[in-house]
């Protein structure tokens, strides 16, 4: 028998003994366990201990009961883990009352084993003898066969195999982050789509279009984590990160974890002749030979319909021509009627013409359903707040007004009460939409022009000409910053900017495409030329002749950043 690397997942409560038995039984057969109150040490930082131990276990089990399925919650977060990043097999144990406990939609399509009785056959005492009815045998007798199955065991080093030849993106951090910003309602949009796939067989995708800042991308989020019974596949683009956006990475990670889900796709998948040659094929060849294909043979009889979600597509390229919309229109439609697709985009003409024919839902910002969930968010956020007073409570309608129908306006809105920077007595100081919010933001934090040009219009202009977050170390060699320069540029940024390993990007696009529209911004306008500018003249000055190639002292991974600024492929190819 192989060992194999296992997560328990379970809530610090009184089932706590139950699961600690377990996992000494499980070690007794060989197998490494992984368990946070043993694997965890002071000093760790605990989230990534235990992200780690998901990322490296083969198996995750987990243990259910009213503290672990809470949400939000730490075990919520684990199973998510191992559904997306790791796209491992999870095996839940009930150890409470059905009564009491709501499994997570995410694992409602795993058959569970109830162990919720386990205190009428043994008094929980972990060094207690077994109780003589046999049932703690019986029912570890079932763990044991879940785990040591060959199903398992071959899923496992399938997976691996997978892993190394389709190199797949996650999204799971990109997922993460925006369900952490929350969003109230939107039971409608999700009915819409529940009847759209149900009824509507003849339609291939389900195009989901509004305008910046609407929701979209929440909404999507929401979809990926808590309705993983349907959803076989989630792809995330973000607008400053080139791999999440590049279409052959974006197909072989959907195949990856179609694969994931469905055995009969994976075994079809893993046994193409050319699994190991695909950088040969372009998007549309790819999407042929790992999906069209392959899904047209698997079984097809009887067999639920499910989604693929590929949340904004508009961000699938820097080029205009944007080679995933047209293969999505051409070829999407050619899949097997049990497979779907739900897209988010923004109301890009351009985009809508090519895929006219699949008749777009709008995320409408002037829906009078949209304007209900801003109100249900607004209740929700001040029934927590601190400093919410019955002014706020009143203030409800006029901050709908003013928001224009935008989810992002109402959390920036929130976030100025609770800073102080927007006063909700005075209604008519509302700023009028996502323009008036960074009109207003900018006008705070920046009331003196000239400080404002000198110091942060040089840094802004590189971070809305990079293509990707700008790294700090890369902004303080070409602004030749000084002494404590880096404080007194950075600091003023505020919240609006995202400052993450070593990184600084907008909060999001729609800032930075304010940013970058003289109409809309005024006398706070940054020129992306005047970026790409700056990009030029540091790099051309710092090449220096290496052999016959042009190099760079600069990171590899700094250099996608250029753009258009300067054309190059690597720092060891000539330019």
């Amino acid at each position: 028998m192989d060992k194999m690397k296992i997560f328990l997942s379970y809530g610090h409560d009184k089932n706590s003994v139950l699961i600690e038995r377990i996992k000494h039984e499980l070690e007794l057969r060989g197998h490494d366990v992984w368990i946070d109150k043993s694997e965890i040490k002071t000093g760790d930082d605990w989230r990534r201990s235990i992200t780690d131990g998901i990322v490296g276990s083969e198996l995750m089990l987990s243990f259910m009961s009213m503290h672990s399925t809470r949400n939000p919650g730490v075990c919520l977060d684990e199973l998510s883990i191992a559904l997306g990043v790791n796209s491992g097999v999870v095996q839940t144990v009930l150890v409470e009352s059905e009564r009491e406990v709501t499994p997570p939609v995410s694992v409602s399509h795993i058959q569970w084993l109830d162990m919720s009785d386990w205190k009428a056959h043994w008094d929980g005492d972990a060094n207690a003898p077994q109780p003589a009815d046999g049932w703690f045998e019986d029912k570890l007798a079932e763990i044991v066969r879940l785990i040591e199955s060959d199903t398992n065991r071959r899923f496992a080093g399938e997976i691996e195999e997978l892993k190394k030849k389709l190199k797949p993106l996650t999204s799971e951090a990109r997922i993460g982050w925006l369900l952490k910003q929350g969003f109230e309602g939107r039971e409608w949009l999700a009915q819409d789509i529940n009847t759209w796939r149900s009824e509507n067989r003849n339609s291939r995708i389900f195009l989901l279009t509004g305008p910046p800042g609407v929701g979209k991308s929440s909404f999507a989020a929401w979809l990926a984590h808590y309705n993983r019974a349907n959803i076989i596949a989630a792809h995330f683009i973000e607008y400053n990160k080139s791999d999440p956006k590049d279409p052959r990475r974006i197909i072989m990670s959907l195949a990856f974890q179609i694969a994931a889900r469905l055995p009969d796709f994976r075994k079809i998948i893993i046994g193409l002749p050319e699994l190991d040659q695909l950088s040969g094929k372009n998007a549309a060849e790819l999407f042929t030979y790992l999906l069209a294909d392959p899904l047209k043979q698997a079984i097809q009889g009887g067999r639920e319909r499910y989604a693929v979600i590929i949340d904004a597509l508009d961000e699938a390229s820097d080029d205009p021509s944007n080679s995933l919309v047209d293969i999505i229109a051409q070829e999407a439609p050619k899949l097997p009627e049990w497979v779907t697709f739900i897209v988010t985009s923004r109301p890009n003409p351009d985009i809508l013409r090519r895929l006219s024919g699949l008749a777009p839902t709008e995320l409408a910002a002037d829906d009078a359903r949209n304007r209900l969930d801003l109100e249900m968010f607004l209740h929700k956020w001040m029934k927590n707040s601190k400093n919410a007073t019955e002014d706020m409570e009143k203030a409800i309608p006029a901050i709908v007004e003013a928001s224009e129908g935008i989810f992002l306006y109402v959390r920036m809105f929130c976030e100025g009460i609770e800073n102080g920077w927007i006063d909700v007595k005075n209604v008519g100081s509302y700023p009028k939409g996502m323009i008036g919010i960074y009109q207003g933001y900018f006008r705070r934090q920046f009331p003196d022009i000239k400080e404002f040009e000198k110091y942060q219009v040089p840094l802004l202009e590189l971070i809305v000409a990079a293509y990707e977050p700008l790294p700090e170390k890369l902004a303080e060699q070409v602004l030749g910053w000084k002494g404590r320069d880096k404080i007194k540029i950075l600091e003023p940024l505020g919240s609006l900017f995202e400052r993450q390993n070593g990184t600084i990007t907008p909060y999001h696009k729609s800032l930075k495409d304010w940013l970058s529209n003289a109409d809309d911004t005024g006398e706070y306008f940054i020129s992306q030329d005047e970026g790409h500018a700056r990009f030029y003249d540091y790099f051309v000055t710092n090449f220096s002749r290496g052999g016959s190639k042009w190099l760079l002292n600069v990171p590899d991974n700094e250099l996608v950043l250029l753009g258009k600024s300067v054309i190059f492929l690597h720092n060891e190819d000539e330019i």
